[in-house]
């Protein structure tokens, strides 16, 4: 038997959806019928899962980078100082050839 709850934050607005093993009792875990993560963003009060309007939430809070998109990130800019050596040095050698 799983049981599935939402997870709400300390504004009663759903923050997460969970299907766990056993029965939990948590002033921030709502019991729900179906695993349904459209309860996100949602208010509970007074029993009943409400629309909330943009001003109520908040500051959206960006995500954390992953560690692959930290990786791309330093690969990325590792070939643009790459680059940006390699037109440096081919802009000098010009100079100095008088070609520029």
């Amino acid at each position: 038997m799983s049981f599935i709850y939402a997870q709400i934050d300390e504004n009663n607005i759903c923050c997460a959806v969970s299907n766990l093993s056993g029965e939990i009792f948590d002033t921030h875990l709502i019991p729900i019928q179906t695993f349904d993560t459209t309860m996100i963003g949602k208010k509970f009060s007074d029993g009943h899962w409400l629309e909330v309007p943009k001003s109520e939430m908040g500051e959206t809070i960006a995500p954390e980078p992953t560690q692959l998109d930290r990786i791309e990130a330093a690969i990325n800019m590792k070939n643009n100082e790459i680059s940006e050596r390699a037109i440096d040095t081919y802009t000098k050698q010009l100079l100095e050839n008088g070609l520029l």
